[in-house]
C-alpha cells in the first residue's frame, strides 16, 4: 500500500488501540454521565422544592450543600463528555508502519513520519520502586510499570504513544527503534521512579 498521501513505502504492519482499555473507558463514561445526571437533578429538584432552607448547617441539607451537589453533578457530566471525545479520538487511531516510515491516522487526519523527517525519539520508563536504596540481597528488583514513547519530526510535530494508545506498543517502538538505529537517529531513554 503506497499512495501519494502516505509515502511510507509498502506497509508492513498496522497497529490499533487496545479495545479492552476503550471498553473500560466507555464504562467509566457511562457511570460519570449517569451519576452526574442523578446528582444534578436530585439536588436541583430539592433546591426547587425548598421554601425555607438555611444557608449552612452542620448536618443535613442546606443551600450550600445542594449547590455543591449541583456543581459536582455538572462537573461529572462535563468530564464524561470530554472523556467520551478523547475515547473517540483514540478509537480512530491507526498506525501503519512501512519501509520508508510510518503514518498516523487519527480523526481523519493523516500525519506521515518518514525516517528522514524524524530527528529524535524519547522513551520514558516509569519504574515502581521506593525512593530509598533497594536491598539487593533481598532480591528486590525494580519492575517497569509503564513505558511511553515520543517520536519528534523535524518540524516539531510529535507522536506520543503508550499502552493506552496502541496495542503492542512495545513491538511498534522496537521496530521504529531498529529503523532509527540504522539511520543513527538519537533515541533517548529517561527513567522516572515512583
Amino acid at each position: 500500500m503506497q499512495t501519494e498521501d502516505r509515502p511510507i513505502g509498502e506497509v508492513q504492519q498496522m497497529f490499533r488501540p487496545n479495545r479492552n482499555n476503550q471498553m473500560a473507558g466507555y464504562i467509566i463514561v457511562s457511570f460519570l454521565l449517569v451519576g452526574g445526571c442523578c446528582l444534578l437533578f436530585m439536588c436541583a429538584f430539592k433546591l426547587s422544592r425548598a421554601k425555607q432552607m438555611p444557608l449552612f448547617v452542620e448536618k443535613g441539607e442546606s443551600l450550600f450543600s445542594l449547590s455543591i451537589g449541583c456543581v459536582l453533578g455538572a462537573g461529572m457530566i462535563i468530564a464524561s463528555i470530554f472523556l467520551f471525545h478523547w475515547l473517540r479520538s483514540i478509537a480512530s487511531l491507526r498506525v501503519f508502519l512501512g519501509d520508508e516510515g510510518f503514518c498516523v491516522i487519527r480523526d481523519q487526519r493523516v500525519e506521515v513520519f518518514t525516517w528522514d523527517q524524524i530527528v529524535l525519539a524519547e522513551e520514558t520508563a516509569l519504574y515502581e520502586r521506593p525512593r530509598v536504596p533497594v536491598n539487593l540481597l533481598d532480591g528486590e528488583i525494580p519492575k517497569i510499570r509503564s513505558r511511553s514513547f515520543c517520536i519528534v519530526r523535524e518540524d516539531g510535530y510529535n507522536f506520543i504513544f503508550d499502552a493506552n494508545h496502541l496495542q503492542n506498543h512495545d513491538r511498534f517502538a522496537a521496530l521504529v527503534k531498529w529503523q532509527m538505529r540504522i539511520r543513527e537517529i538519537p533515541w533517548l531513554i529517561e527513567e522516572e521512579y515512583s
